[in-house]
């Protein structure tokens, strides 16, 4: 099917934008028994292919994050409520207020529930957990699996924890439509999901020799370039606690990446990652892994009108991601080349 596409945009350029990969960030408080505690920093940008680390200064306690990076936005949790956030020129600005997350019933989400997020089908998915003295007390909401729509903070359930687990991470990996996460239980393992069945296959167990001989737990997951990212919330005091590097094609961990060093607060705190191409750093070249369907802008996994229709919108807002011939401008080509793939199929 094929839709017309206006031309009265054709002349319009757009500068490159600037690039990155892992955001990570915790949950730590900037205060410490009443004080503020010196060169507080909660987030920061690692670049994959360099192990380099900047602070980013512009989000405060998120132990969950997710990316649409379609749209370049930004979703960061608490634990009980959602923020939305914009890449601009290479930082986050914050739209709207944060707002408190509530199920279909409108039982609100406690503190501390939302512990992971991926970005997937045009809607957010996140686990919930559930503490013993909430549960007992009918306060929050269910355990398990939930999708929150991101102009409302509204989650709806979609399925219950898998294996009795509790996922302090996952992220989406759009080359293969699964989602991935890292278990919270000794021994710790990679996993993925499909979003239909939500059947879960092991993918890997994080070996020993990972943690580098210091007592931490990964629980941030962030996937991109065909390879799973594993960071934690550890203070660097503990120890240097490195971010675990697993490749998706070769089945294999790769050297970690350093830790980027969070405060002198010798807590540890939850961690949240996601995988953001287009934030920080210059871009680095892509990994061509897997196979990928360009085209597919609306992510359902077909080729439909809707993907004109969100070209079209990428294009009017002046969004690379419609940079479709590669040239970091956007013209009449990126119309041409957006044709051609969504000719090609998937």
């Amino acid at each position: 099917m094929r839709a017309a596409l206006p031309l009265a945009l054709a002349g319009l350029a757009i500068p490159a934008a600037a690039h990155a990969q892992l955001l990570s960030g915790w949950s730590a408080p900037a205060f410490d028994d009443g004080r503020p505690i010196p060169d507080f920093v909660d987030s920061w940008l690692t670049d994959v292919s360099t192990g380099a680390f900047e602070d980013v200064t512009t989000r405060t306690g998120a132990q969950a994050l997710a990316a649409d990076n379609t749209r370049g936005l930004v979703y960061a949790s608490t634990g009980r409520s959602l923020s939305t956030y914009t890449v601009d020129g290479g930082e986050l600005v914050q739209v709207g207020a944060s707002r408190r997350i509530f199920d279909a019933s409108g039982t609100g989400a406690e503190p501390d529930q939302i512990t992971s997020m991926g970005f997937a089908r045009g809607v957010i998915y996140a686990f919930a957990d559930r503490k013993l003295g909430d549960e007992q007390r009918g306060r929050g909401i269910e355990r398990g699996f939930y999708t929150i729509d991101p102009s409302t903070a509204v989650a709806t359930f979609v399925a219950p924890s898998l294996d009795g687990q509790a996922f302090p991470g996952i992220d989406y990996n759009p080359v293969d439509g699964l989602m991935y996460a890292i278990t919270g239980t000794s021994p710790q393992t990679i996993v993925s999901f499909d979003l239909d069945a939500f059947v879960v296959t092991p993918v890997a167990v994080v070996p020993d020799s990972i943690y580098d001989g210091i007592a931490f737990r990964f629980d941030g997951v962030a996937v991109g370039d065909c390879k799973v990212y594993l960071t934690n919330g550890l203070n660097s005091r503990y120890g240097d606690a490195p971010i675990a590097v697993f490749n998706l094609e070769t089945a294999e961990f790769e050297p970690s990446l350093p830790s980027p060093p969070r405060t002198a607060e010798n807590r540890a705190y939850a961690s949240g990652a996601t995988f953001v191409p287009r934030l920080g750093f210059p871009a680095a070249p892509g990994s061509g892994c897997g196979e990928s369907c360009p085209a597919d802008l609306d992510g359902d996994g077909v080729l439909t009108v809707f993907d004109f229709l969100e070209f079209q919108n990428l294009f009017s807002t002046g969004d690379l991601a419609a940079d479709f011939d590669g040239d970091g401008a956007l013209s009449l080509f990126d119309f041409l080349a957006f044709q051609n793939e969504f000719d090609a199929g998937c």
